[in-house]
């Protein structure tokens, strides 16, 4: 399965983009500001569960860098549920593709909702839900799974 990920609208604060599951839209995607990192910068720990690259003056959260990431399921203890996992993110460390409803809840994860508000998700877990049993099948029958963010 392909899971592709198109960064849309680049703000100061958040990055909006398209999910599609191989060539078909799925629904919409929230993201940290996106720095332009890369996978060779280095990256300073944030101390927090999921680990993200921050500036050298340890100010902002950024979104993960572009490029192809293998993925799998893991299960999310802190919300008891199964959620899609980057594997071998340069720089990064827990990046799960997860609902939520603003740059404030993906701490350099990547959010799936709907984009009916500016700079916003509706929030909703039915996205994340269906995504997670996608991935789950998918881990099942031994089909790989990628994720492109472009």
């Amino acid at each position: 399965m392909k899971i592709k990920i198109e960064r849309k609208a680049r703000k100061s604060d958040y990055t909006i983009g398209k999910v599609y599951i191989d060539g078909k839209y799925f629904c919409d995607s929230l993201e940290d500001t996106d720095r332009g990192v890369t996978q060779v910068m280095p990256f300073v720990p944030t101390g927090g569960a999921n680990g993200y690259w921050v500036k050298p003056d340890n100010s902002g959260k950024t979104a993960i860098p572009t490029g192809l990431y293998d993925c799998t399921i893991q299960w999310w203890a802190k919300h008891k549920c199964y959620a899609p996992m980057l594997l071998r993110v340069g720089g990064f460390t827990g990046i799960l593709i997860h609902n939520g409803m603003t740059a404030d809840h993906s701490e350099g994860c990547i959010l799936l909702g709907k984009n009916n508000v500016l700079g916003r998700l509706d929030g909703e877990r039915i996205y994340m839900d269906a995504l997670a049993a996608r991935v789950l099948a998918c881990q099942k029958t031994g089909e790989k799974v990628t994720v492109e963010v472009v």
